[in-house]
């Protein structure tokens, strides 16, 4: 069977998002012949299973802007290359049997492409990458755009034929809803190195900077850290972008965290890896809660887990039980990250588990592949009539 993968997406630039989606098309790789649809730099791009262009289409410059673009031209610009990517979508979608849709914003070209797909009897499998997720649809496109699009999630649920949910199950009719946690490809996953240990602890959050991640409670908590002159040194490495990037600067300013807290921009491969070898204990999300959430299971978490770093996680995950040694729960609030419980945590996971990444390493191999989350996924596509 034919399987085509949409995704309105810029793949070269969401870098967490890339993983999963390369991850799945591995998997459906195995099953289907897949093909992936979705933008890169300046292009509607077609990729094959190995990973081939199989066709690529420039987006109209009337539909990119520029930095300089006021708010509301960015917004009408997003809107229209919405409208433009399905509908050129539509009209490249041939003798599919199946079509996996990650969540869109659901303009009435959108809405066609349902219709379309269900007038031919294609299966339609639709993703929420988050669910459930109205209040961080309301933050994110604003009461203008809700009141417009988010009702027509309704109709979204009613044309497709399975749905696939990343998180709780809360509201989910389990006729139709299919609920997985996220996983790992363990192919571009090193194992780290261990972090050197000189009275100095390096923590680390590597993201696409959102509000959720909640990065401001590590700051706030380093700025009262170092009112006491403590004995041990503590700096936090912020790798990535993203709309939060201006304000945590902002923060580390006002606060005089400079010194401490370390703003690397995006890195990849190597350099990542590098600093992830320095690296003592990652940051997870710690903001969940400001998108009304309080269980998830992030990509982040489980790639920290498989290259063997511990970490601070401010919600329940479905995939590590509350006990798990490995990670220090916070309270899901707003309040300053407490440092010297941070560095409490590292130095008795040190003396209890001296050989810790590998433990971790094991338990993600054993519990988080991406062939093991999306075994219930695949024995429904096969099943479906």
């Amino acid at each position: 069977m034919r399987l085509a993968y949409v995704a309105y997406i810029f793949f070269d630039k969401n870098l967490g998002v890339r993983k999963k989606l390369i991850s799945q098309m591995k998997i459906f790789s195995k099953y289907f012949d897949s093909y992936l649809f979705t933008l890169e730099k300046n292009e509607l791009i077609v990729y094959n299973g190995d990973w081939q262009v199989e066709k690529s289409i420039l987006i109209p410059d009337v539909y990119l802007f520029s930095e300089n673009d006021s708010f509301l031209v960015k917004v009408f610009k997003v809107l229209e290359r919405t409208k433009w990517f399905f509908e050129t979508v539509n009209r490249e979608l041939k003798d599919f049997d199946i079509t996996y849709i990650r969540a869109f914003l659901p303009v009435k070209e959108a809405m066609g492409l349902l219709k379309d797909l269900k007038k031919k009897n294609t299966k339609i499998i639709f993703e929420y990458p988050t669910y459930p997720f109205g209040h961080e649809f309301f933050k994110t496109y604003g009461p203008v755009f809700f009141l417009m699009y988010y009702p027509r999630y309704k109709r979204v649920n009613n044309l497709v034929d399975l749905i696939v949910t990343f998180g709780e199950k809360k509201g989910a009719d389990s006729g139709k809803f299919i609920t997985l946690s996220n996983g790992v490809d363990f192919s571009d996953i090193p194992l780290k190195k261990p972090a050197p240990d000189y009275d100095v602890l390096n923590l680390i959050g590597v993201a696409r900077l959102r509000y959720w991640h909640g990065y401001d409670r590590v700051i706030k908590g380093l700025e009262r850290y170092y009112r006491d002159n403590p004995e041990k040194k503590v700096y936090f490495h912020i790798v990535g972008d993203g709309p939060e990037l201006p304000k945590l600067k902002r923060l580390t300013e006002e606060l005089r965290m400079e010194e401490h807290v370390i703003f690397h921009g995006l890195k990849y491969g190597e350099e990542l890896n590098r600093i992830f070898d320095i690296a003592h204990v990652a940051v997870a999300s710690l903001g969940m809660h400001r998108s009304k959430l309080i269980t998830g299971n992030t990509l982040k978490v489980r790639e920290y887990c498989a290259r063997g770093i511990p970490f601070i996680v401010g919600y329940r995950d479905v995939d590590f039980p509350e006990d798990f040694p490995f990670s220090l729960r916070v309270e899901p609030n707003d309040s300053p990250i407490d440092i010297q419980k941070v560095v409490s945590f590292y130095e008795k996971l040190k003396k209890n588990y001296p050989n810790h990444s590998l433990l971790m390493r094991k338990y993600a191999e054993e519990k988080l592949s991406w062939e093991a989350k999306m075994k219930p996924l695949i024995e429904k596509i096969l099943n479906m009539r």
